[in-house]
């Protein structure tokens, strides 16, 4: 007996053995587990249909469960292989008891279900749609038939030259049906239950699918291993959008079984819990195997058509981060929107301290590459930054001409240029951008697109700030002032640090000042390429060829 609280709750000790196979046959264990999956929707659709609370949004429900099925149809297809049933596998016959005959019987006596004839013909389609993929039937097509009558839908064209797999005994709808109604607080208790009950059965897959990776990895087949991440992947991504049929419980009914759940959540799983640590599990594979080797991740992310493999691993690895985050940010939501923020959870967790779950990074290795990537990426490129958005905008056509500019004391022009270069030193966001005027612009490098205006300065500065740490050195080297025209020139020398790594570059810079002495524009002339190139080399610590 399991004794989590949430795993007694979904009776997974009586779920779990449904999954198991006994022949051997590929195939068996994951149509075991989705038809399994798909029988708790059958009963969930019926239980909907029948009822008959008036808070209850039983169409939208009903148009999810259906939706999910049809999802799920599409992933069955994506985890089963196109190999045929061995011959140790008894012939078997279609359902009789599946649960999809009560739907095909409430739609048959009872017209006013709500049980939308689109949707039924789309998952009546799909399942048609892998049956011409597979060379076998699930054994649903009778029931499937009768479904159609139901919903005066056309026959469908039935297959006989391949075999029918014993459905009943693998799909065991008895015993789901049996567990199901185990359920008897109300209608809530059956939603809930069996939703995690079927979030079981698809975490099952997925593990497999990691299983499936992590024994690629070992063998450092990359882009095996990236395919069975993929499939994994998928099947969260599907997970966290099914789980969201949860939105649709009416909270004066799921109020009451909370409590009485008290301490038990989903949280809980073990399964989740393992799809985590199998997660991590590939990545140390994978980093083991680069560093053996000398290569760095940012490596893999730079030179993708050297790294091929690993970088199509790299890439699954950060798809399945990503859906796996949602899942978590899903359950956030749910439990925001059952609880409100301010409470805790059933486990005794403030709510708002869950964002951290999904926040953060699952593989922070490959975060730190992610970004040196972005930062080097976007110095390599600087000259151009900005520049498709500059060609679409439109000058004005005849520009007035511009009044001739205000004479400046020359003094005052020296001390905006060293109050200039003094705020890059401290860092001082506000102090520097008070020092130009409201339409103030810098352009950097020349020939990018300038940041505009006190907000787009801030944003140019909060860049400089996040790239380099404290402790900027800038040296002038020569200042030159032409007070008439209230411009200056300033060459200069940057000795900065990145992430440890020690940068020095060399530049100009050209001030406009406006007749009040503010700074109109700023043009840096400089090939932020030098920078990126000394970032990649203290990065790399080897020479490496900076793409142009």
């Amino acid at each position: 007996m399991d004794g989590r609280p949430y795993e007694l709750y979904i009776s997974l000790d009586d779920l779990a053995p449904l999954w198991s196979g006994t022949s051997g046959w590929e195939n068996e264990t994951p149509l075991r587990a989705v038809l399994v999956s798909l029988e708790l929707v059958f009963l969930l659709i019926a239980d909907t249909a029948r009822d008959a609370r008036a808070a209850a949004p039983r169409d939208e429900r009903i148009s999810r469960l259906w939706s999910g099925a049809i999802a799920q149809i599409r992933l069955l297809g994506d985890v089963l292989a196109s190999t045929p049933p061995p011959p140790t596998i008894p012939p078997g016959a279609p359902s009789r008891a599946t649960n999809l005959h009560v739907l095909a019987d409430l739609a048959r006596h009872t017209k006013a279900l709500g049980i939308p004839t689109r949707l039924v013909r789309q998952w009546a389609d799909t399942y048609d749609a892998l049956g011409s993929d597979i060379p076998f039937l699930l054994g649903l097509e009778p029931a499937i038939d009768a479904l159609r009558a139901a919903h005066e839908l056309p026959e469908r064209r039935s297959r006989t030259d391949v075999p029918t797999l014993p459905h009943d005994a693998w799909a065991a709808p008895v015993a789901v049906a049996a567990l199901f109604q185990r359920r008897t607080f109300n209608a809530e208790d059956r939603l809930f239950a069996a939703t995690h009950q079927g979030v079981e059965c698809w975490m099952f897959l997925a593990l497999r699918a990691l299983a499936a990776a992590e024994s690629a990895a070992h063998r450092r087949d990359w882009l095996a291993g990236a395919r069975s991440i993929q499939q994994a992947a998928c099947i969260v991504s599907y997970l966290a959008e099914a789980i969201l049929i949860l939105e649709t419980m009416v909270l004066s009914d799921y109020h009451p079984l909370r409590v009485r759940l008290r301490d038990a959540s989903g949280a809980q799983s073990r399964q989740f819990a393992s799809a985590l640590a199998a997660a991590r599990r590939l990545f140390q594979l994978l980093d083991a195997d680069r560093a053996e080797r000398g290569t760095t991740l940012l490596t893999i992310y730079r030179r993708p058509e050297i790294h091929r493999d690993e970088h199509a691993f790299v890439e699954a690895l950060t798809t399945l981060e990503n859906r796996l985050s949602l899942f978590l940010f899903n359950h956030y939501k749910l439990a925001v929107r059952v609880l409100g923020t301010e409470s805790l959870g059933s486990l005794g967790v403030e709510v708002q301290t869950l964002v951290d779950h999904f926040v953060k990074p699952l593989y922070p290795d490959l975060d730190r590459a992610r970004y040196r990537h972005s930062v080097i990426a976007s110095f390599a490129h600087g000259n151009h930054a900005g520049r498709i958005i500059s060609d679409l905008e439109r000058a004005p056509a005849d520009p007035p001409p511009a009044p001739p500019p205000a004479a400046l004391d020359t003094s005052r022009i020296r001390a905006g240029v060293a109050a200039y270069f003094d705020a890059m030193r401290e860092m001082d966001l506000e102090r520097w951008v008070r020092l130009f005027a409201t339409n103030g612009a810098i352009e950097s490098p020349e020939g990018s697109r300038p940041f505009r205006g006190h907000h787009g300065l801030r944003v140019f500065f909060r860049n400089f700030m996040k790239v380099f740490e404290r402790g900027v050195v800038v040296t002038e080297r020569a200042v030159r002032i032409d007070a008439r025209e209230g411009r200056a020139e300033v060459d200069w020398q940057l000795d900065v640090r990145h992430k440890g790594i020690p940068i020095s570059y060399t530049g100009t810079e050209r001030f406009t000042f406006s007749p009040a002495g503010e700074i109109v524009r700023v043009t840096v002339f400089d090939d932020p390429r030098d920078i990126a190139r000394q970032m990649l080399s203290g990065v790399e610590r080897v020479a490496c060829p900076l793409e142009e």
